[in-house]
């Protein structure tokens, strides 16, 4: 709607959009009818972190700028002078995306998060419903994104690779893939993707939680 008002001191309009991928199947559609036929003198900035979840009649409307994320020691140092604990561990979490790592270690779900993360490194320990239960104010993409970056270290762990994303959690993640047949963790690794639908399922969160939780703990064999 807002591409009808006029600009200011006769410029150009600039819309911005971000997280573009946060953009529900309605929101996309309508962004896309708007790209067939823009408006003149506007200029549209669609800015994502995950370029594959973008429709590809959207992204073969655009001219695509990629950026590419300081490095690394320069992200820790930063870090820590805004006096992030652990910079450099939760900068691997983030991919190396220091406000990313910044927004998280400030969120109110990092607690949350932290205690998912010692929970999934239980392996065949895990409670799936007490830590659903604890975990129902978390949203269904935060547990899903970790879970996700944990699977990934999972696979690395079990060919002899080096953690991505959590290499503070080396010892967990090394006990937990020794533990699960590979073909289970394959199958688990290539399903989780799927998942992605139930983030904004109309079903409660915890239940979403609960039955993601209970595949995982269904990995490892019963002792």
């Amino acid at each position: 709607e807002g591409v009808g008002v006029g600009t200011h001191r006769a410029g150009l309009r600039v819309v911005v959009l971000y997280p573009l991928d946060a953009l529900q199947t309605e929101g996309a559609n309508a962004l896309l009818k708007t790209l067939e036929e823009p408006p003149q003198n506007t200029v549209f900035l669609l800015v994502t972190d995950r370029i594959d979840r973008i429709l590809p009649t959207i992204l073969s409307r655009c001219r695509q700028f990629p950026l590419q994320p300081p490095q690394p020691e320069a992200a820790r140092q930063w870090l820590e002078q805004q006096g992030v604990p652990h910079a450099q561990n939760l900068l691997a979490e983030f991919g190396n995306a220091p406000l990313a790592a910044l927004a998280a270690a400030e969120s109110e779900d990092r607690p949350l998060l932290q205690f998912l993360l010692e929970q999934l490194g239980q392996g065949a320990k895990l409670d799936a419903l007490a830590t659903a239960d604890h975990l129902q104010k978390l949203s269904v993409p935060a547990v899903l994104s970790t879970m996700n970056r944990w699977v990934f270290d999972l696979m690395a762990a079990r060919l002899a690779g080096r953690p991505r994303y959590f290499p503070g959690q080396r010892d967990a993640l090394q006990r937990c893939a020794n533990s699960i047949p590979l073909d289970r963790l394959e199958r688990f690794a290539r399903a989780l993707p799927e998942r992605r639908r139930t983030e904004q399922h109309p079903l409660a969160a915890r239940l979403v939680i609960e039955s993601l939780l209970m595949d995982y703990r269904q990995l490892f064999p019963a002792a």
